[in-house]
């Protein structure tokens, strides 16, 4: 009686975890009916977001540049919990680095708007496909994930 109990428990998660494979395969992330989201977009909305891919860059490098040597060990201490090393990195930044960290959100996000403005409808409706398609890939794998990690014995 056990082995038919084991069999079919075992049987079970095999359909289980197969079902989410097969249904994980079926959808393209981030693809837009077989071709990439740059292929509906302009020239001048590809150099848009170009421009702000280098500022982002360019925030990073000037950013780790200003970050002093206390602040780095504070970052690199695997002793402290992610969470509490974060906080107190964020308390370590100087008035200089918050504002470059503000006004470097505030740019990005006018560039967003302006970025938004110069889409069509049709070119919205298309992105937010493809945003939704990436967000139930997304959504299979975390599940997928969550059905193995469940199967395995303690």
């Amino acid at each position: 009686m056990k082995t038919k109990a084991r069999l079919f428990a075992a049987v079970l998660l095999t359909l289980i975890l197969s079902t989410g494979y097969v249904l994980g395969q079926d959808q393209s992330s981030s693809k837009i009916e077989g071709k990439g989201i740059a292929s509906i977009l302009t020239q001048q909305q590809k150099d848009m977001l170009k421009l702000r891919a280098e500022k982002q860059a360019g925030f990073r490098k000037d950013f780790r540049a200003s970050i002093s040597d206390k602040q780095k060990e504070i970052l690199e201490n695997p002793r402290v919990m992610p969470y509490e090393r974060q906080k107190e990195f964020r308390a370590s930044l100087t008035d200089q680095q918050v504002d470059m960290i503000k006004n470097h959100r505030a740019e990005i996000k006018k560039m967003k708007e302006e970025f938004r403005a110069t889409l069509t409808p049709e070119q919205k409706a298309m992105m937010k496909k493809a945003y939704m398609g990436r967000r139930m890939h997304q959504a299979n794998r975390f599940s997928q994930t969550m059905l193995i990690d469940a199967g395995r014995p303690v």
